[in-house]
């Protein structure tokens, strides 16, 4: 940075601050180009392909024809991920934790930074707008992949639907009508790939549902369905195997159309990691923070949420401990002993 005299780097981190890029909410197209892109760099570095071998990623039709080397031409430019770190901030700030590729043996829990939150009301559900209907509506629509244990699994005692989808979208349901979990009406879409996208990418499309649960991100969903796909509630715990009975990744999937919507959405899975991150249990969900992003109506939406299903360590204790022992992707990438947080979204190879 122009010091030139003696200096040490410490190996202790004091903020989890992330850098990344910033698009327009308006133009979806190009927001998907350029974290494809960013993750085109993650997935050279994961398979070895550098600069000088570029031309071996392969070519792609996910932009259409005019560009088929979208990525093969990022990677010659600049080098894979780790090149770019290496040529940039290596001598500066040496590649360790956060900044390197998970394998699936750390976790990806992340507690996502708040920053600056202006204390002034934000604008309020947009008219016309997914957020606006619901409240009209007086229930949310969640659709749901039913007959998974540990997701989405009918009571044997009460019959009702239970699991870590089921408790989503029941927080979910709490941000939005003052605490009331109840007011969501469970719809069963068809089981997952060719028929959840036939079925569940349809009924979301056309507005039969407000939001999917249970759907996996993957790089073609991402780009070809329309749809946005929120910080994912679960990760394989064989992310290897190809066989896996395993979901890759399960998120919560809403319209791209909507950009209020998807963000609401994704910051009630987040504000579940975050409570856990900072010890803020079911009990004490008044702890978590007040804020008006949403409108002063919304203003306790993390409250609401943490209160009606706790946090994320106790949606995964109620739902899955009986069944997976709570390990690797799924479990906090802490300030305090920081791994790997790089994901490669599945679909590149």
């Amino acid at each position: 940075m122009g010091y030139q005299g003696n200096f040490s780097v410490g190996e202790r981190f004091y903020t989890n601050d992330v850098y990344d890029f910033a698009t327009r909410d308006d133009d979806p197209e190009f927001s998907d180009l350029s974290n494809t892109v960013l993750q085109a760099l993650f997935a050279a570095e994961q398979r070895g392909i550098t600069q000088s071998t570029a031309s071996e990623f392969g070519q792609t039709d996910l932009f259409g024809g005019k560009y088929p080397r979208a990525f093969i031409n990022a990677i010659q430019a600049v080098g894979n991920y780790g090149e770019v770190y290496n040529r940039t901030l290596e001598l500066l700030q040496p590649r360790t934790g956060w900044n390197l590729i998970n394998d699936g043996t750390t976790g990806l829990m992340y507690d996502l930074p708040f920053g600056d939150v202006p204390e002034d009301e934000g604008p309020g559900p947009v008219s016309g707008g997914t957020l606006e209907k619901i409240l009209a509506r007086g229930m949310l629509h969640c659709g749901v992949r039913a007959n998974r244990a540990g997701f989405a699994q009918k009571s044997n005692s009460t019959g009702a639907l239970q699991g870590m989808d089921i408790d989503f979208c029941h927080g979910l349901a709490a941000s939005i009508f003052g605490g009331e979990a109840a007011q969501v009406k469970f719809i069963e879409v068809l089981g997952d790939g060719n028929e959840l996208k036939v079925n569940g990418y349809a009924m979301l499309a056309s507005g039969g549902i407000d939001v999917l649960a249970g759907t996996v991100w993957t790089l073609q969903g991402d780009i070809t369905t329309g749809l946005s796909f929120s910080t994912p509630y679960f990760y394989s715990p064989f992310p290897d195997q190809a066989d896996s009975a395993w979901d890759e990744n399960l998120c919560l999937a809403t319209r791209q159309n909507d950009p209020q919507w998807s963000s609401f959405v994704n910051w009630v899975v987040d504000g579940t990691i975050h409570a856990e991150e900072n010890g803020i249990t079911q009990r004490l969900s008044n702890s978590m923070p007040v804020i008006n992003v949403f409108g002063g109506n919304f203003s306790r939406f993390f409250r609401d949420a943490l209160h009606a299903v706790g946090n994320y360590g106790e949606i995964y204790e109620r739902n899955l401990s009986p069944l997976l022992r709570r390990s690797g992707r799924n479990t906090i990438n802490s300030v305090s002993n920081p791994g790997p947080q790089h994901y490669v979204v599945p679909g590149f190879f």
